[in-house]
């Protein structure tokens, strides 16, 4: 059984959005061209909530490209993100690949995606980010896009594989329990 959770971060009203603040876990990012690190952070958080800060820091290529940091909070293993906003997946070729081998993923074509992580692209506005075997909690990654992540409309849905709801396990032991008497009745009916 897989939880989803969909967040919409709208200024004031879902999550925390605070501009140059310090007030947020080590950045899981490293210094990229003219970045010191993440220019946002996603943090997933227990309870299905997510916050997302905005840094500060400039584009790692000077212009417009947006290293973001991801903080596994949530208790789970993370699968993967989806994220919206305007133009973020217009890949145009210079991603943090650009910037030396050990900031990309060379499994990813893109040259976007950073250690661990790839994309599965549905629109320049619309896309994936897949953790390579999961993100487990406590676990931190960071990855490029082409645009700044726009406050309205920025979408965040985690998935966390793996991690069966509570219902999920009652209902398990609840039919484990009754197929363990039913063959125990079987038994003493063979028996008598």
């Amino acid at each position: 059984m897989k939880n989803t959770m969909k967040i919409g971060i709208l200024a004031g009203t879902v999550g925390l959005l605070a501009l140059g603040s310090s007030a947020f876990a080590a950045d899981p990012s490293p210094a990229i061209g003219a970045t010191p690190g993440s220019d946002a952070i996603i943090t997933l958080n227990p309870g299905g909530t997510a916050t997302i800060t905005i840094t500060g820091n400039p584009p790692y290529d000077g212009i417009e490209d947006n290293l973001v940091g991801v903080i596994n909070n949530s208790g789970g293993t993370v699968g993967s993100i989806t994220l919206s906003g305007s133009d973020i997946f217009g890949f145009d070729g210079d991603g943090i690949a650009t910037y030396g081998a050990q900031f990309g993923n060379p499994a990813d074509p893109t040259g976007y995606a950073g250690p661990g992580t790839t994309f599965t692209i549905a629109d320049s506005d619309n896309g994936t980010v897949n953790f390579t075997g999961g993100l487990p909690n406590g676990g931190t990654a960071y990855f490029s896009l082409e645009e700044a992540p726009a406050v309205g409309g920025f979408t965040v849905t985690t998935v966390n594989p793996g991690v069966p709801e509570p219902a999920t396990l009652l209902l398990l032991g609840t039919g484990l329990a009754g197929l363990g008497i039913n063959r125990w009745r079987k038994r003493q009916s063979a028996a008598a």
